[in-house]
């Protein structure tokens, strides 16, 4: 009954995601090759150095972009989700021109910032209702959005909700897989991600020795 449960919510999210999405964006800017809606100075730069990262050769180490710009770059450090940049990197005789998953990210985020915000208010009242409503208060959060138009990489506020998530649950090696993912979408939420452990790393200690 749990797992249905859980299947349930992923899929109530996943709509949301894509509902929300195709609103902001509109649908047909959801194509993977339509490239009209990047318009901001950052999600064009970030879509230049996709584009030279995804058409040039393996260089080592891994995610180096010589080709972006005159100093030698890496993908890790722009806005354009590394960890997804490499995947399309391995797959790129497959893909279409012009193609990008700009798009599917920001579904990806919506949907994800949902279901975490979802997770965390139900971990504390165990109501579905109320839960249910404080996650779409979450998805609607003006600073997400901002973000959105902005810096794509820094819209994943899901992987700080997730972290906060796995810590009340105490799931160790699942906080250390989404502080590792946090360094192949941005390093400023892996920072961020960082501070917050060591918050609670010194308010266990506090507690532990009563202090």
């Amino acid at each position: 009954m749990k797992s249905k449960y859980n299947y349930y919510l992923i899929l109530i999210s996943l709509i949301f995601g894509f509902f929300l999405t195709s609103l902001t964006l509109g649908l047909s800017n959801l194509s993977p090759t339509n490239i009209d809606w990047i318009s901001s100075h950052d999600t064009k730069s970030d879509f230049l150095a996709l584009k030279f990262f995804i058409n040039d050769e393996w260089h080592f180490p891994v995610g180096l972009n010589p080709n972006y710009g005159d100093i030698t770059n890496s993908i890790v450090f722009s806005g354009a989700v590394p960890f997804l940049a490499f995947l399309s990197k391995i797959f790129k005789n497959f893909l279409p021109t012009n193609f990008h998953f700009f798009s599917l990210w920001i579904i990806i985020c919506l949907s994800l910032q949902f279901l975490y915000s979802f997770k965390i208010v139900y971990f504390f009242t165990k109501k579905k209702s109320f839960s249910f409503l404080c996650a779409i208060f979450f998805l609607f959060l003006p600073t997400l959005y901002y973000r959105l138009n902005i810096h794509l990489s820094l819209s994943a506020h899901w992987i700080i909700f997730s972290y906060f998530y796995y810590e009340l649950k105490n799931y160790e090696k699942a906080k250390i897989f989404i502080i590792l993912l946090s360094c192949l979408v941005h390093f400023y939420l892996t920072i961020m991600l960082l501070l917050i452990r060591l918050i609670f790393i010194i308010d266990f200690l506090f507690k532990k020795k009563k202090i």
